[in-house]
């Protein structure tokens, strides 16, 4: 009974250290680098501000996608046109956070709560290739994910804290 209670907590074990996160990605990233790839590679060496958070099982992030700084929301945004609120919140702007599981260079996110409701829809994932180096972390976004675009990304990020 003993031998076969202690397997069962050697696997159990097992089995929940295999489901936890990559430690060395827990913590704060800023992005500092923007690397558009397909046909026409362009790299933005200095991105508007974004920040990934990592903790044991969830993430966080929000960043500006823009190139430039996005304009100040008007005084009255009940009368403001719509093309001056999509400047602030429109595709410019992304946050998300939910629960994500890392392993084997890959990086699988369910959002559970995002700017954009369809990356909250029941079963919305998202698959990024990661690479950690030191305080470095590189992420790669095919092109076609829901709230990445249609281009592939490459995002140089370094840690905060």
């Amino acid at each position: 009974m003993q031998r076969t209670l202690m397997f069962v907590c050697v696997l159990l074990s097992i089995s929940f250290s295999a489901q936890s996160a990559d430690a060395s990605l827990q913590g704060v990233w800023r992005i500092v680098e923007v690397t558009t790839m397909g046909q026409n590679v362009t790299t933005n060496t200095a991105p508007q501000p974004g920040l990934y958070i990592f903790t044991a099982h969830h993430y966080s992030l929000v960043r500006v996608q823009a190139d430039k700084p996005r304009p100040e929301l008007p005084q009255d945004q009940t009368t403001a046109a719509a093309a001056d609120l999509l400047a602030v919140l429109g595709s410019a702007f992304q946050a998300n956070s939910g629960m994500y599981e890392a392993a084997g260079g890959i990086l699988t996110t369910r959002p559970i709560v995002a700017k954009d409701p369809v990356g909250m829809r029941s079963g919305s994932i998202n698959t990024i290739s990661y690479k950690i180096d030191a305080s470095t972390l590189w992420l790669t976004f095919r092109g076609g994910q829901p709230g990445h675009g249609r281009v592939p990304l490459k995002l140089k990020l370094t840690r905060v804290e």
